[in-house]
Protein backbone atom coordinates (compact mmCIF):
# COMPACT_ATOMS: atom_id res chain seq x y z
CA UNK A 1 0.00 0.00 0.00
CA UNK A 2 2.86 2.53 0.31
CA UNK A 3 4.02 1.93 -2.64
CA UNK A 4 1.02 2.68 -4.22
CA UNK A 5 0.45 5.57 -2.13
CA UNK A 6 3.93 6.91 -3.16
CA UNK A 7 3.65 6.22 -7.14
CA UNK A 8 0.00 8.41 -7.07
CA UNK A 9 1.60 10.95 -5.11
CA UNK A 10 4.07 11.14 -7.96
CA UNK A 11 2.12 10.66 -10.68
CA UNK A 12 -0.38 13.38 -8.87
CA UNK A 13 2.70 15.65 -9.22
CA UNK A 14 3.26 14.84 -12.55
CA UNK A 15 -0.26 15.39 -13.75
CA UNK A 16 -0.60 18.97 -12.39
CA UNK A 17 3.02 20.55 -12.60
CA UNK A 18 3.87 19.10 -16.14
CA UNK A 19 3.96 21.78 -19.12
CA UNK A 20 3.67 18.51 -21.52
CA UNK A 21 -0.27 17.36 -20.16
CA UNK A 22 -1.50 20.72 -20.22
CA UNK A 23 -3.89 19.48 -22.82
CA UNK A 24 -5.15 16.40 -20.66
CA UNK A 25 -5.41 18.85 -17.52
CA UNK A 26 -8.05 21.04 -19.68
CA UNK A 27 -10.05 18.14 -20.79
CA UNK A 28 -10.25 16.74 -17.44
CA UNK A 29 -11.31 20.44 -16.24
CA UNK A 30 -14.23 20.30 -18.54
CA UNK A 31 -15.14 16.40 -18.63
CA UNK A 32 -17.69 17.53 -21.97
CA UNK A 33 -16.82 14.31 -23.76
CA UNK A 34 -17.27 10.20 -22.59
CA UNK A 35 -13.35 10.16 -23.31
CA UNK A 36 -12.71 12.58 -20.57
CA UNK A 37 -15.46 11.60 -18.10
CA UNK A 38 -13.73 7.61 -18.18
CA UNK A 39 -10.27 8.54 -17.79
CA UNK A 40 -11.99 10.68 -15.09
CA UNK A 41 -13.01 7.72 -13.56
CA UNK A 42 -9.96 5.47 -14.17
CA UNK A 43 -7.62 8.32 -12.27
CA UNK A 44 -10.34 8.35 -9.41
CA UNK A 45 -10.47 4.75 -8.60
CA UNK A 46 -6.32 4.69 -8.58
CA UNK A 47 -6.36 8.19 -6.70
CA UNK A 48 -7.77 6.64 -4.38
CA UNK A 49 -5.03 5.49 -2.77
CA UNK A 50 -3.58 8.62 -1.76
CA UNK A 51 -6.04 11.30 0.10
CA UNK A 52 -4.16 14.20 -0.66
CA UNK A 53 -4.07 13.17 -4.58
CA UNK A 54 -7.67 12.07 -4.32
CA UNK A 55 -8.32 16.13 -3.84
CA UNK A 56 -6.06 17.60 -6.10
CA UNK A 57 -7.68 15.45 -8.51
CA UNK A 58 -11.29 16.71 -7.52
CA UNK A 59 -10.05 20.48 -7.46
CA UNK A 60 -8.62 20.10 -10.80
CA UNK A 61 -12.17 18.75 -11.99
CA UNK A 62 -13.82 20.91 -10.70
CA UNK A 63 -15.86 18.87 -8.28
CA UNK A 64 -15.87 20.78 -5.08
CA UNK A 65 -18.85 19.56 -2.91
CA UNK A 66 -17.48 16.13 -3.47
CA UNK A 67 -14.01 17.57 -1.93
CA UNK A 68 -15.81 18.71 0.84
CA UNK A 69 -17.56 15.63 1.53
CA UNK A 70 -14.42 14.12 0.89
CA UNK A 71 -12.61 16.36 3.52
CA UNK A 72 -15.34 15.12 6.03
CA UNK A 73 -14.61 12.08 5.44
CA UNK A 74 -10.82 12.47 5.57
CA UNK A 75 -10.98 13.08 9.23
CA UNK A 76 -10.46 9.92 10.28
CA UNK A 77 -7.34 9.32 8.60
CA UNK A 78 -4.37 9.21 10.81
CA UNK A 79 -1.95 12.01 10.86
CA UNK A 80 1.31 10.95 10.14
CA UNK A 81 4.52 13.14 9.19
CA UNK A 82 3.81 12.07 5.29
CA UNK A 83 0.36 12.65 5.21
CA UNK A 84 1.89 16.53 6.71
CA UNK A 85 4.13 16.75 3.71
CA UNK A 86 1.52 15.97 1.10
CA UNK A 87 -0.89 18.59 2.34
CA UNK A 88 1.47 21.18 2.06
CA UNK A 89 2.65 20.38 -1.02
CA UNK A 90 -1.03 20.44 -2.33
CA UNK A 91 -1.02 24.28 -0.57
CA UNK A 92 1.68 25.04 -2.82
CA UNK A 93 0.17 23.71 -5.56
CA UNK A 94 -3.60 25.26 -5.00
CA UNK A 95 -1.03 28.75 -4.74
CA UNK A 96 0.56 28.03 -8.14
CA UNK A 97 -0.75 29.31 -11.57
CA UNK A 98 -1.97 25.82 -12.84
CA UNK A 99 -4.85 26.49 -9.66
CA UNK A 100 -5.50 30.45 -10.71
CA UNK A 101 -8.92 29.19 -11.88
CA UNK A 102 -9.85 27.10 -8.61
CA UNK A 103 -8.70 30.31 -6.26
CA UNK A 104 -11.02 32.92 -8.65
CA UNK A 105 -14.14 30.29 -8.40
CA UNK A 106 -13.48 30.09 -4.59
CA UNK A 107 -13.82 33.71 -4.19
CA UNK A 108 -17.24 33.67 -6.69
CA UNK A 109 -20.18 33.42 -3.89
CA UNK A 110 -22.67 31.63 -6.83
CA UNK A 111 -20.23 28.66 -6.53
CA UNK A 112 -20.53 28.17 -3.19
CA UNK A 113 -23.69 27.15 -2.36
CA UNK A 114 -23.47 26.82 1.20
CA UNK A 115 -22.90 30.84 1.32
CA UNK A 116 -25.97 32.21 3.32
CA UNK A 117 -25.90 36.33 2.38
CA UNK A 118 -26.51 38.36 5.63
CA UNK A 119 -29.62 40.21 5.89
CA UNK A 120 -29.16 44.11 5.70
Amino acid sequence: MRFLSCMIESLNTILLTSSELFQLRTQLKELKTKESCDLFKVLYHSWTHSPVALIALCLLTQNYEHVCDLLRLFGDVEITLEFLTEIDKLVQLIESPIFTYLRLELLDVSHNPRYIPAEN
